[in-house]
């Protein structure tokens, strides 16, 4: 007659299947419960589908929560940029609607439904006077290294 796995008749079957889901070395997993490496290993081989199981529901579960967590920001970032309308002020505005964008595209990558480089939106629309465009021109220019437009051009 077989004889039954000593894992599976263990008190702490629990804890140990928990540790060895967990990736703990199975060293360290046999010394905590008295239990052999090699039944670790025969147990780990014959319970191997229910683990597998386990470690996509849990992973299953952490990309939803990761999910939540994404539309959560969307939301709060679209409610900012609704006050931001309210108030006037386009410079949260638009820094809402870059942070709006930046949060699609990585929901978009999160779902698999962007992948690499290979799609850009750009979802903007602002109208600005001559002077702000100049400025904001000008400031881009200065944070990225490039020379400043030379006085006789910028006019």
């Amino acid at each position: 007659m077989p004889r039954i796995c000593t894992i599976c008749g263990h008190e702490k079957r629990e804890d140990i299947e928990r540790n060895l889901l967990a990736g703990s070395s199975l060293r360290t997993i046999a010394v905590r419960w008295s239990v052999s490496k090699t039944a670790l290993i025969r147990h780990k081989c014959h319970v191997s589908a229910t683990l597998e199981k386990v470690a996509e529901k849990q992973e299953e579960a952490r990309g939803n929560q990761l999910l939540k967590q994404l539309l959560a920001l969307q939301n709060r970032t679209l409610a900012l940029l609704a006050e931001a309308e309210q108030d006037g002020d386009r410079r949260i505005r638009l820094g809402a609607i870059r942070e709006a964008r930046s949060n699609l595209e990585l929901i978009g990558r999160f779902l698999g439904e962007l992948r690499g480089e290979e799609v850009k939106v750009n979802i903007v629309s602002v109208s600005i006077d001559e002077a702000t465009g100049r400025r904001l021109a000008e400031n881009y220019l200065a944070r990225h290294g490039a020379n400043l437009i030379e006085d006789g051009n910028s006019e």
